[in-house]
């Protein structure tokens, strides 16, 4: 089931409320991907091209999104609880109430990033 999912979100970049946990995705073309209250928990997203992606309300707990282009994405109200984002590049992003308590953004690039209201708790943002 989950590979059939896979695919569609290849092909049409739509994949609204699905349960992706745990899923591969490294090296991804998701640019203007339309992944809005969907369960990517665990999942790789790896050198990812998430650029303008929506995310709105998505679960990436604990996701693998190192060296990931977010740029232009909109995250909020996202959980990326525990995700690991070194490297990533988070320009212009919308991670308005979004939660990040214990994400690693070491060495993340958050310029022009909105953050109203999220949850940096216990983050490592160490030459971000």
């Amino acid at each position: 089931m989950q590979s059939s999912l896979r695919q569609q979100l290849l092909d049409t970049k739509k994949c609204v409320g699905c349960y992706l946990e745990h899923i591969n995705l490294m090296y991804a073309d998701l640019s203007n991907s339309d992944l809005r209250n969907s369960n990517l928990s665990g999942a790789n997203l790896g050198s990812a091209d998430l650029r303008d992606a929506r995310l709105m309300g998505a679960e990436l707990l604990y996701a693998n999104l190192i060296g990931a282009y977010l740029i232009g994405a909109n995250l909020s109200n996202a959980d990326l609880s525990g995700s690991n984002l070194v490297g990533a590049n988070l320009r212009s992003v919308n991670l308005n109430e979004a939660d990040l308590k214990g994400a690693d953004l070491r060495e993340t690039i958050l310029r022009n990033a909105r953050m109203v209201s999220a949850n940096l708790s216990s983050s490592n943002l160490s030459n971000a």
